[in-house]
C-alpha cells in the first residue's frame, strides 16, 4: 500500500478528521444567460400572482374621487360623498393616489389598471430584489424568495392605495441597507418619501418607524461590540460564507442626522390640503376607531384567516423567518434591525391582516440574504455546479411555488373584473326606474354607487368605504348583520327610501334577513352582487307593485 493511503487529505485532518467544509459555488454575473432566463421566469410568476380578476369594491371610489378631483381641480375638504352628514369638514384620504388613477382609468380602463398593478409590483420587487443584493445575496436563491413573497403579497394587489406604497416602502428599504452596506447615504430622500406617503395612504407613520428601527439596530450593533470573529471562529465563518461586516458589522448610524429627517418627514406630513386633520387620521384610528364595532366588521381589520393563507407561503414565511434569525444568530451574525423589523410586521400583519403585504414586502430581502447564506453552508451535489444547473433549480422552485396559490377559485389567473361584486344590474334598475332619495347600502357598495350616480345629491350613498357618518350610524350600521331587530329603529332614524345590500355576505348575516320581514319594504330586484329594497307607500309604490317578488327572498 503507497505511504499514507487510505488516511483523510491534509484539510480534513486539520479538522480532527472533520470534512473539509464545503466550497460555494461561483455567483453568476447578471449578464449571464443562464441568470437572465430565471429572472424572466421570477418575473413572470410574480406578475402571474398579481394578474388575477378585480374584485375590491374600494376601487371603484378611489377612481370616483380621482375624477371630482381633476374636474374641480382642487381636493375637496367637505364631506361631499354621503348623504347624512353632507357639507360637514372632512379629510379626502389617499388623494394624491386618487388623482393618480382616474387618468389611467380615463385611458385605458380595465387594461390601465393592471398595468399600473403589474408596474407597481414590478417595481417594488426590483428594489426588494436590489436590496437582497445589496446585502449580499447575488445569488438565485433571491429569485425563488422574491416569488414566494409575491404570493403573500397578491391578496393586497388589488387597484388600492398600497400598490403605491408598496414601492415607497421597498424605496425606504433599499436607501436604509444601502447606506448599511458603505453605499452613498441618501437617507434625505426620506423625507421626500414620508411626505408623498402622507399624501397616498394612512400607513404613512410606518415610514417613519422604519427609520427608527434600522437606527435602533444600528445603536444596538455598536452598543454590543460586533467585530469580525477572529481566530479560529473567523476561519470557520469564511469558510460557511458569512457576510461582509459592512452588513452586519460597522458602527452606529448618523444619529443626529437622522433626526433631522425625521423631523423634516413630520413637518412636510402636514403640507396636504387637509392639514393637521390628515395627520391625525392614523393615530385616531389606532386610538378610537378601531374600538368601534363596525371596524371590528371589516375583514382585512382582523386577524389572518388561515384557512385563506395556507396555500401563499404565509405559514411559511411566519415560521421561516425567525428560524433564519436565530440561525445567523448562532453564527454570530445577528442582526438587530432584521430582529425589530420582523417583531414589527408579525406585530402588525398577524392581528390586521391588511399588514400581510408589508410583511411580504419587509421580509423579502432579509429572508433572500438569510436563506441563500444557509444554502452557501451546506453541502451540494457536484451536478448542482454548473450555472444552467443551478438556474434550472431556480426555475423548478419558482413555477413549483405558485400553482396552489394560482389555483384559487376566487382568484384564478386572468384580466377583467369580477362582475359578482359589483352592484350593476341593481344600479341600472335603479337608473331605469327613477330611484332616488335618502337610501341605505352596505358600505362597501358606497364606492360604486358614487362611481355610477355622483354628483346627484339624491342618489349618493349613505355610508361610503370609508364607513363615513355619524357614531350612532356606524353603530347602527355594524348592529344591523347580527340583530335584524335595530332596523326598525335605523329605518325610524332616517325613514329610507330603499335599501341596496350585497349579496356575498358572510355566514351570520341577516341584514337581507331584517329588509325581508319588513312590510313597508319591496324587494324588487335581486342577482348574484345585490339585493334592492324600496318602500311600499310614497314614490316608489308602483314600482313595489309592479316588481316586488312574490315568491322569493333575499335573506336566509
Amino acid at each position: 500500500m503507497p505511504r499514507g493511503a487510505g488516511r483523510p487529505p491534509a484539510a480534513a485532518r486539520q479538522a480532527g478528521g472533520a470534512a473539509p467544509p464545503p466550497r460555494p459555488a461561483a455567483e453568476l454575473p447578471l449578464s449571464h444567460p443562464a441568470f437572465l432566463a430565471a429572472a424572466v421566469v421570477a418575473a413572470g410568476c410574480v406578475l402571474l400572482s398579481v394578474s388575477f380578476k378585480l374584485s375590491d369594491t374600494d376601487m371603484w371610489q378611489h377612481i370616483a374621487v380621482g375624477r371630482e378631483i381633476w374636474r374641480l381641480h382642487a381636493v375637496p375638504t367637505q364631506q361631499i360623498w354621503t348623504w347624512p352628514t353632507y357639507g360637514a369638514p372632512a379629510v379626502t384620504p389617499s388623494w394624491a393616489f386618487r388623482a393618480l388613477i382616474w387618468p389611467i382609468w380615463a385611458a385605458a380602463g380595465v387594461t390601465g389598471l393592471f398595468a399600473w398593478r403589474w408596474l407597481t409590483t414590478l417595481a417594488a420587487f426590483a428594489l426588494l430584489w436590489a436590496t437582497a443584493r445589496r446585502m449580499g445575496a447575488r445569488g438565485l436563491t433571491s429569485l425563488v424568495v422574491l416569488v414566494v413573497c409575491s404570493l403573500v403579497y397578491r391578496i393586497r394587489s388589488e387597484v388600492r392605495p398600497e400598490t403605491l406604497v408598496a414601492v415607497l416602502f421597498a424605496l425606504e428599504l433599499w436607501i436604509l441597507e444601502t447606506r448599511r452596506a458603505g453605499g452613498p447615504d441618501r437617507t434625505r430622500w426620506l423625507a421626500a418619501i414620508g411626505w408623498v406617503w402622507a399624501n397616498v395612504h394612512i400607513s404613512f407613520p410606518l415610514g417613519l418607524v422604519l427609520l427608527a428601527l434600522h437606527d435602533a439596530g444600528g445603536a444596538l450593533r455598536a452598543w454590543s461590540g460586533a467585530r469580525r470573529p477572529r481566530g479560529r471562529a473567523a476561519s470557520r465563518a469564511a469558510a460557511r460564507g458569512t457576510p461582509t461586516p459592512a452588513v452586519t458589522g460597522g458602527t452606529a448610524p448618523p444619529l443626529r442626522r437622522d433626526a433631522l429627517t425625521a423631523l423634516a418627514t413630520v413637518a412636510l406630513w402636514f403640507v396636504n390640503p387637509s392639514g393637521s386633520r390628515a395627520v391625525a387620521q392614523p393615530f385616531e384610528y389606532f386610538l378610537v376607531w378601531r374600538h368601534e364595532s363596525i371596524f371590528k366588521t371589516v375583514l382585512e381589520l382582523g386577524p389572518v384567516d388561515w384557512r385563506e393563507n395556507w396555500t401563499n407561503g404565509l405559514p411559511l414565511l411566519v415560521v421561516g423567518w425567525p428560524l433564519l434569525i436565530l440561525w445567523r444568530a448562532r453564527r454570530r451574525t445577528f442582526d438587530g434591525f432584521e430582529a425589530l423589523l420582523a417583531a414589527t410586521l408579525f406585530g402588525l400583519a398577524l392581528p390586521t391582516q391588511r399588514f400581510t403585504g408589508f410583511l411580504a414586502l419587509g421580509a423579502a430581502p432579509y429572508v433572500a440574504r438569510d436563506l441563500e447564506a444557509y444554502l452557501r453552508a451546506r453541502r451540494w451535489p457536484s451536478w448542482t455546479s454548473p450555472a444552467p444547473a443551478r438556474a434550472l433549480l431556480a426555475v423548478v422552485a419558482c413555477v413549483a411555488s405558485g400553482p396552489a396559490e394560482w389555483g384559487r377559485p376566487e382568484m384564478t389567473p386572468g384580466v377583467g373584473l369580477r362582475l359578482d361584486y359589483i352592484p350593476l344590474r341593481a344600479c341600472d334598475f335603479m337608473s331605469a326606474h327613477g330611484l332616488r332619495g335618502h337610501g341605505y347600502n352596505d358600505y362597501w357598495l358606497g364606492g360604486y354607487l358614487l362611481w355610477r350616480f355622483w354628483p346627484q345629491r339624491d342618489r349618493l350613498p349613505f355610508m361610503d368605504i370609508h364607513q363615513t357618518g355619524t357614531r350612532e350610524d356606524r353603530w347602527f350600521a355594524a348592529a344591523l348583520p347580527i340583530a335584524p331587530s335595530v332596523w326598525a329603529r335605523f329605518d325610524r332614524r332616517h325613514a329610507f327610501d330603499y335599501a341596496l345590500l350585497s349579496r356575498n355576505r358572510v355566514d351570520g348575516d341577516f341584514s337581507q334577513d331584517a329588509l325581508d320581514a319588513d312590510t313597508s319594504f319591496a324587494l324588487v330586484f335581486m342577482d348574484d352582487a345585490a339585493s334592492l329594497y324600496v318602500r311600499r307607500s310614497g314614490p316608489f309604490a308602483g314600482v313595489a307593485d309592479s316588481f316586488a317578488y312574490r315568491g322569493a327572498c333575499a335573506g336566509s
